[in-house]
């Protein structure tokens, strides 16, 4: 797999939604590299304003806002979002309304983007991803540490689940979610008996998770030509102690990377809990499709 900052990453940079730690390592590497995204993600947000002024686009949010209570009474009263987005789309300005009950309809958008990915639900016992595709929104229990794995499709994220296909050339994002859990480490294999670490950035590294919802490593990752199929697990422990052994997960990954990899858990110390997402490519080695489950 190749290794490249994804473009969502950048943007979430300039939003100030990553935590400082990542966001200051993800700084230094776009430093290092000479990666003008940034900066140009800058220089848009300051055209943006200044051909919309939030003054002017206030004053025309809520002309249309008059406009549309007069059309719309008796329908409930909904509630306004604007801000200026920080990513090449340019100016995202959203207003989420309540429906209609007796019309059937729904206020009209001004423009449309989707919520940003710390969006919840304000229920404390459940935590709400960020959406992914058109499909319907997901609602995970608080507890449960999850291992996220999106292919970019067209600048946008579409969630994978469990034997879905991809192919080579495909661009994975993989995220995680500790749900409290204080160690994990995220490996992969592959049909050609490849194990690659993904987190933490290599063997010597510590293992220690952030908190406070979806945390999307540092690369997305292209997918190469080995077969059959590519493997993801999530090894986590819920303590600092004792400590979650990175080389030790490794080991075991390419263990079961040499036996064929697609089937079975890593075989791992008792009490480290593992999960695993499935993707399958198109041809096995032997150039026919993936055998059903």
């Amino acid at each position: 797999m190749s290794e490249r900052i994804p473009d969502l990453m950048v943007e979430r940079l300039a939003l100030g939604e990553l935590p400082e730690a990542q966001a200051q390592t993800l700084r230094a590497r776009l430093e290092a590299d000479g990666d003008e995204r940034l900066a140009a993600i800058g220089r848009t947000n300051a055209e943006i304003l200044r051909e919309h002024p939030p003054q002017r686009v206030a004053a025309e949010i809520q002309r249309r806002l008059d406009r549309l209570e007069d059309d719309q009474r008796p329908a409930r009263a909904g509630w306004l979002v604007w801000a200026p987005v920080a990513a090449a789309a340019g100016l995202a300005l959203v207003w989420w309304g309540t429906r209609d009950p007796e019309s059937g309809t729904s206020p009209e958008v001004i423009a449309r983007v989707e919520p940003p990915p710390s969006a919840g639900s304000g229920d404390p016992s459940v935590v709400t991803p960020p959406v992914a595709d058109d499909g319907p929104e997901a609602i995970y229990l608080k507890g449960d540490p999850q291992l996220i794995v999106d292919r970019i499709v067209e600048m946008r994220p579409v969630a994978m689940s469990d034997r879905d296909p991809v192919s080579a050339g495909d661009r994975l994002q993989v995220s995680y979610r500790a749900a409290g859990m204080a160690q994990g480490v995220i490996v992969s294999i592959d049909g050609a008996g490849v194990a690659t670490l993904h987190f933490p950035a290599d063997e010597g590294a510590s293992p220690r998770l952030d908190q406070g919802g979806r945390i999307p490593l540092m690369e997305s990752y292209e997918l190469d030509d080995a077969p059959g199929f590519e493997r993801f697990f999530f090894v986590t422990l819920p303590d600092d102690e004792p400590s979650l052994e990175v080389a030790q997960v490794m080991d075991a990954a390419r263990t079961l990377a040499s036996e064929g990899g697609r089937e079975g858990d890593l075989r791992l110390p008792e009490g480290w809990r593992q999960q695993s997402l499935l993707l399958l490519k198109p041809q096995t080695a032997q150039g026919e499709p993936p055998r059903p489950e």
